[in-house]
């Protein structure tokens, strides 16, 4: 919270910032729970880990689906047929090898490979947020597994934040949840125009966060209904 509040005033902090900035934590309480680790961005507060775990796991899958479906747009679908997703406890010594065990087949693989490999960069933190350096097996993964091209390989957290904060997909897909959040509503075929120029002018602004919620206020979905016209062009 306190975070994204800075951001929204100081003209000078950044998606980049965001993702990849070192915040201290102000307070006593926080900073004895964080110890004298530094910690980079949202993505690493104990809000974001611990509402991404599972009872008393710190879940690769929560926090791997949230960064795919939210930061990057790319929604995981649900199993095609019933699936059992239930943890068997007792089958690792560490949250990944519990999970690693649940998604290790063709029928899980499908969605989870999605998930999995971006979520294990987490795994150094346990399910209340806290830091362990011993806690996980591995904290290398990709964040684009199949696709052309480069992979989006990572050896441990800092280089999936350091991907996440140049990844354009990420950029552009910031600019709609918050443009999302802000009318209150999804985008439809009308707003086309208007998250071309939203998307265009965040770059243009050196990705401001502030500078995006003012381009949000004064552009045409927000002040404007628009009709979609066949074959019309933006203007």
């Amino acid at each position: 919270g306190e975070i994204i509040s800075k951001a929204s005033t100081d003209a000078a902090m950044t998606f980049q910032d965001l993702i990849v900035g070192e915040h201290p934590p102000s307070g006593s309480e926080l900073q004895n729970f964080y110890g004298a680790e530094d910690r980079r961005g949202i993505l690493t507060t104990a809000g974001f880990l611990a509402s991404n775990s599972t009872g008393e796991f710190g879940s690769p899958v929560k926090r791997g689906f949230v960064i795919r479906s939210a930061l990057l747009c790319n929604p995981v679908p649900p199993p095609a047929d019933p699936t059992d997703m239930q943890l068997t406890d007792g089958t690792g010594n560490n949250d990944q090898e519990i999970f690693n065990a649940h998604s290790n087949t063709p029928v899980c693989w499908g969605c989870h490979q999605l998930m999995d490999p971006i979520g294990d960069a987490f795994g150094q933190y346990t399910a209340t947020g806290g830091f362990d350096a011993n806690y996980a097996g591995k904290t290398s993964g990709t964040l684009t597994p199949g696709a052309d091209g480069d992979p989006g390989g990572f050896e441990n957290l800092d280089g999936l934040l350091t991907l996440l904060a140049d990844d354009q997909t990420a950029e552009q897909c910031f600019a709609l949840q918050v443009s999302r959040f802000a009318l209150g509503r999804n985008e439809t075929k009308q707003d086309a125009c208007g998250i071309e120029e939203l998307t265009t002018a965040f770059a243009a602004s050196s990705y401001s966060v502030r500078e995006l919620l003012v381009n949000i206020a004064s552009s045409s979905m927000f002040l404007n209904r628009n009709p979609v016209v066949a074959g019309g062009q933006c203007r």
